[in-house]
């Protein structure tokens, strides 16, 4: 009699597959491309980790200030993204009008985009795509990015209304680097799936 094969209900303990961009464990370590996120939140900042996420290495100099030049000029979503969500039933979860702008936002962009460039110029506009499906389900009026600031702060400021202080900005800084990446959570399983397809970034 040949064994029965054990078909496991849902991921737990399932092995999917390898990844070198980040590791975690039951302990609580968490570490990217080789750096402890203990290391990182003490010495780097967001931009720093999110580029030693997406390419495995910590940037020089000109490298950063390229890439947060880059994050800034694209951190804009056209205004009809909002209307969009403005149409929304009044009490939607921001994360079903975050889920609806995104994929508006995919049919207005170019598809000539290569992968890359359609990856960093959706992560630019997250933080305002974020915060304005918050404040659109909220009643509350869209704020526009601040090109003047950096990513975590601008962020921030736009969930507020307001510039944060030094300390409010360290904090969510720090929050940012601890939810960019944990290994293959359920978040990061489904997106390799839908990108394993060769659907475009603006699909999961």
């Amino acid at each position: 009699m040949s064994d029965k094969i054990r078909v496991p209900k849902g991921l737990y303990g399932v092995v999917v597959d390898e990844s070198a961009i980040a590791k975690s464990d039951v302990s609580g370590s968490l570490v990217y491309a080789g750096y402890s996120i203990d290391d990182l939140a003490e010495h780097a900042s967001f931009t720093e980790a999110a580029y030693l996420v997406l390419n495995g290495r910590l940037p020089k100099k000109g490298e950063l200030e390229e890439f947060e030049r880059l994050l800034r000029s694209n951190s804009s979503p056209p205004s009809e993204v909002y209307s969009i969500a403005g149409l929304l039933p009044a009490d939607s979860h921001p994360m079903d009008s975050l889920r609806t702008c995104v994929s508006a936002l995919g049919a207005m962009v170019s598809h000539t985009q290569d992968r890359e460039t359609a990856e960093l110029s959706l992560a630019a506009k997250m933080p305002a795509l974020v915060s304005n499906c918050y404040r659109i389900a909220h009643g509350q009026g869209i704020i526009n990015p601040d090109r003047s600031l950096d990513y975590a702060s601008d962020f921030l400021r736009m969930i507020t209304g307001r510039v944060p202080g030094q300390t409010e900005r360290w904090v969510f800084e720090r929050l940012l680097m601890f939810y960019l990446e944990h290994d293959l959570n359920a978040s990061s399983f489904t997106v390799r799936v839908i990108g394993s397809t060769l659907a475009d970034v603006y699909a999961p």
